[in-house]
């Protein structure tokens, strides 16, 4: 799988759910944390979105800046985060994600691409 790839189903996402650059930017801010200086180091927490897609199954994605994962099928994969999505260290399973973090799709080495799933926040 390539990024090449994973930033095209991205932009295919994006373009069919109609998201605004104002959008874009709100999401992006939303999704960064700050701690004032005078706190003490910490783990951030993330928000964990739980998809139901139609092929693959149930596939957990957590966005904890510290701790990134992907499970899939009971398997949970250390991720990094990029632009609009989240990829297992190994590269092999791709989380690809709206701007406003409505939809979210999925590939994989040995996964069929799906796409335009709504997921449901597991910790809010």
């Amino acid at each position: 799988m390539t990024l090449e790839k994973a930033m095209a189903s991205l932009l295919a996402m994006t373009m069919a759910t109609g998201c605004s650059a104002s959008e874009t930017q709100q999401a992006a801010a939303e999704t960064q944390t700050a701690a004032p200086n005078n706190a003490p180091p910490a783990t951030a927490k993330g928000r964990v979105y739980q998809c139901a897609f139609p092929l693959a199954g149930t596939v957990t994605i957590d966005t904890s800046p510290d701790n990134s994962s992907i499970t899939y099928k009971g398997v949970t994969y250390p991720a990094t985060s990029g632009s609009y999505f989240y990829q297992t260290n190994d590269g092999a399973i791709a989380a690809m994600f709206t701007p406003d973090m409505s939809q979210w799709g999925l590939m994989g080495d040995t996964i069929p691409e799906e796409d335009k799933v709504k997921c449901r926040l597991e910790n809010e």
